[in-house]
């Protein structure tokens, strides 16, 4: 009993004695500061290289002290895949700097997978500072290189150096990096499916044999992607491919600067590649060349490159007005700005500024240009394709001054959302309008309430103007400018649109003011839905020289605004089944309305205007307007007022106003010039701000027409000469007397008077015609004297 108990008693002592079992990473670690998980990142590599992960690790490094030597991780680590990564970045508000001055690589991958190395920055080696190298048989997998900094390296000079460096690799990433060369940038050799994508690369140089040296090269491999970049050099080529099977290179800055004969450079060389896209880059070589090619040889200029490669044919070769040589961020102006493709994986640059969509700048920075000037959409220039797509970037880059955006032909379905776009003010304002010539067309067919449903939607925007569009078959409003939260829409212009046919789906207005102000409605012309222009709650905005027609409740209808003005503006109404207006009011305070026409044809229980809410409490000026209502009231305020003289008597308004029939072009379809023989010419008052009519024809200074149009009057006829009076008995004790004249110019019609009494008084008409003879077959017999005077008029 006591030897099998000592049996027992040893086995447990052997197993005791075993290897201890070390738990794997996971998470993040601090490495030379903060919980100090790490004393140094060569620790941090070793450890975790060798006892392996068990989810990703991320291990953040401090720049507590210049870090010394070489990184190393082997070819599968344990427990690492696509979700069990390892990342090695800086601590956040923290700049290491890893440095091997004694070692051929500052970090050196061998065959290792799922590694980033991010936001550290790189010098002193004697070869690459990043090297990530596999085998024919055993590739680096899922290596990403994001944003280091990458200088003074390759100590020894007569290495092959790189600042980066992937051989025999798979589905890596070298993106956003600063690499100020050796002999060679960024070199991927023997690799698949690179990204090479956001770097700035300068000043390579190979030791004493500088002709070999390239910012950026790709060697042998497939399916490699080069976009983005920025490269510039005086002693070495910029990009260089050899070999490498269906590449694609967009939006790359290469600027090639060398100015000597010694050597031979180039912006862009290919060696034996095919099957190779390349196009929106800058491929820049002022004294230099363009290109090389192991064919056609060195190729001076971008035309010859595009003519023998057929390549880049949408490219530039401009100066890009970088910064300096070694800062590769643009100036403005720059001819890269807004000049590339738009590439879906990279939406953002060196810096993690967004990219512009859909032409991003070339090279790796993308320059907020701020707008000014004009703009071309869906035509011309070109420079959007879409209204939505030019107040994106108006949002994104800013403004610097005044923009333009010239609208070409087509039908535009869809709301175009218009919301507070910051810098817009005074001297930076927004135009979109129809370019010369053209008829753009907005519609929508989507939308089906007051927030989706509109043609233009601005809410809490100012400084915009709206200009000559047709806005048609919209569920709700042509336009809507709406204010934001607390944020009152200012300083908005809706100018010479045509808008019909909207609010399908509901009561809606052509033009819609919504808690606004300062804002201007001028020149268009609506045939409108349920009201042709309402405002709501809004001040001090302008509403002139408008033509409005066939609005099923009201032309014009203001509620509860202030200070709004109503300035020449045409209004006809025709509508019986129900109450409506051409002009109504509610609850207004200092409204001010002079020079309109509000022309109501309907029967029934209708008003050319109606004003609702004390006058004493909510004031209104109303005066030389042309308040016409044949067939029902001219106005309603506090019950119904039939007359131009019952209204005036009731509001104590509209005194010099008149009750004519404006004499419209037409009715049927309506068109609300005046004819010529209008009785509204010349008998407005000016308005200083209002100095054009509807069709900008400059106003009279001194006595306008009502309305929205300024029209030219009759000519006066000139005086009635040469009357001759006869006279012919009659046996009924009367006698014809029978005048004729001789025609006057312009006159249109003639007006008869006669007196008996004296040649200086006493006068009555007696006819009129438009004739030049004209018969008294009422003048008595025994009527010792009769005076007549003839009036042209026309």
């Amino acid at each position: 009993m006591r030897r099998h108990s000592f049996l027992v008693f040893a086995m447990v002592i052997l197993f005791g004695l075993g290897s201890p079992v070390i738990a794997q990473y996971s998470g993040s670690y601090d490495v030379g500061g903060g919980n100090n998980d790490f004393s140094t990142p060569v620790s941090a590599a070793s450890l975790i290289s060798v006892t392996g992960v068990s989810g990703p690790v991320i291990c953040n490094i401090y720049s507590t002290t210049l870090w010394d030597g070489q990184l190393n991780f082997p070819a599968h680590i344990p427990g690492t895949n696509p979700v069990n990564t390892i990342t090695f970045q800086n601590t956040p508000g923290h700049s290491p700097v890893l440095t091997a001055p004694n070692d051929l690589n500052i970090i050196y991958m061998n065959s290792a997978d799922y590694i980033t190395i991010e936001g550290l920055e790189f010098t002193g080696c004697e070869e690459n500072a990043i090297y990530f190298d596999g085998t024919s048989t055993d590739s680096c997998h899922e290596i990403r290189i994001i944003g280091n900094y990458v200088h003074d390296i390759g100590t020894d000079i007569y290495a092959n150096s790189a600042g980066i460096l992937g051989d025999y690799s798979a589905d890596c990433e070298i993106i956003g990096n600063e690499v100020d060369g050796d002999a060679r940038g960024i070199a991927v050799w023997n690799s698949d499916r690179t990204l090479i994508a956001n770097n700035m690369v300068y000043d390579c140089v190979l030791g004493i044999n500088p002709g070999w040296s390239n910012c950026i090269e790709v060697f042998y491999g497939t399916n490699n992607l080069v976009y983005h970049n920025s490269g510039y050099s005086i002693v070495s080529n910029i990009l260089y491919i050899h070999e490498s099977e269906y590449i694609t290179i967009y939006n790359n800055a290469l600027y090639q600067a060398y100015q000597y004969t010694s050597y031979e450079y180039y912006a862009l060389g290919l060696y034996s590649t095919s099957n190779v896209i390349s196009d929106y880059n800058n491929l820049c070589a002022p004294i230099s060349y363009v290109g090389w090619h192991h064919y056609h040889g060195y190729i001076e200029t971008l035309s010859e490159w595009q003519t023998l490669m057929a390549l880049d044919s949408n490219s530039i070769s401009a100066d890009p007005n970088f910064v300096s040589a070694t800062d590769l961020h643009v100036n403005d102006p720059s001819p890269v700005g807004a000049a590339g493709i738009e590439i879906p994986e990279i939406t953002q640059d060196f810096d993690g500024d967004t990219r512009k969509t859909p032409h991003p700048d070339i090279g790796a920075d993308e320059y907020i240009f701020p707008l000014i000037g004009s703009y071309d959409i869906n035509g011309g220039n070109n420079d959007f394709t879409t209204i939505d797509e030019a107040i994106a970037q108006a949002i994104y880059v800013g403004l610097d001054g005044h923009v333009y955006f010239n609208v070409y032909s087509g039908t535009y379905n869809g709301q175009i959302e218009i919301p507070d776009i910051p810098e817009t003010n005074a001297i930076a304002t927004i135009t979109i309008q129809a370019a010369a010539g053209q008829t753009p067309i907005i519609t929508n067919t989507t939308g089906t309430t007051q927030t989706d449903g509109n043609g233009f939607y601005l809410t809490g925007a100012d400084f915009i103007t709206i200009q000559g569009f047709e806005i048609t078959n919209t569920a709700a409003h042509g336009i809507m400018n709406s204010f934001a939260g607390t944020d009152y829409s200012t300083n908005n212009r809706f100018v010479n649109n045509y808008i019909h046919d909207v609010g399908v789906l509901g009561d809606y207005a052509g033009i819609y003011l919504l808690n606004s102000s300062y804002c201007e409605i001028l020149r268009n012309e609506i045939e409108s839905d349920h009201y042709g222009i309402q405002l709501s709650t809004s001040e001090q905005c302008l509403i002139a020289n408008n033509m409005v027609y066939f609005a099923s409740l009201s032309g014009i209808y203001d509620n509860e605004g202030s200070d709004n003005r109503y300035y020449f503006n045409s209004v006809y109404q025709e509508m019986n089944p129900s109450t409506t207006y051409s002009l109504y009011l509610n609850h207004g305070t200092d409204i001010d309305l002079k020079n309109n026409v509000l022309y109501h044809i309907g029967g029934g229980t209708n008003y050319a205007i109606a004003i609702t809410g004390d006058l004493t409490t909510y004031p209104v000026t109303s005066d030389y307007n042309d308040l016409y209502a044949p067939n029902t009231y001219v106005g309603y305020y506090n019950g119904n007022q039939a007359t131009l003289t019952n209204w005036q008597t009731a509001t104590s308004l509209d005194f010099n106003s008149l009750n004519l029939d404006p004499d419209f072009v037409s009715l049927a379809t309506p068109d609300l010039h005046c004819n010529p023989t209008s009785p509204l010419d010349m008998m407005g008052i000016p308005i200083r701000e209002v100095t054009v009519d509807f069709d900008s024809t400059t106003r009279d200074e001194f006595s306008p027409d009502i309305g929205a149009d300024e029209f030219e009057g009759a000519a006066p006829p000139e005086p009635v000469d040469d009357l001759v009076i006869t006279l012919s008995s009659s046996t009924d004790d009367s006698t014809n007397i029978t005048l004729i004249w001789s025609p006057a110019l312009n006159a249109q019609q003639y007006h008869i008077y006669k007196s008996t009494t004296s040649p200086n008084s006493g006068f009555t008409q007696i006819g009129s015609t438009p004739y030049t003879t004209f018969t008294d077959t009422n003048a008595i017999i025994g009527e010792s004297k009769s005076f007549y005077y003839i009036i042209a008029n026309n």
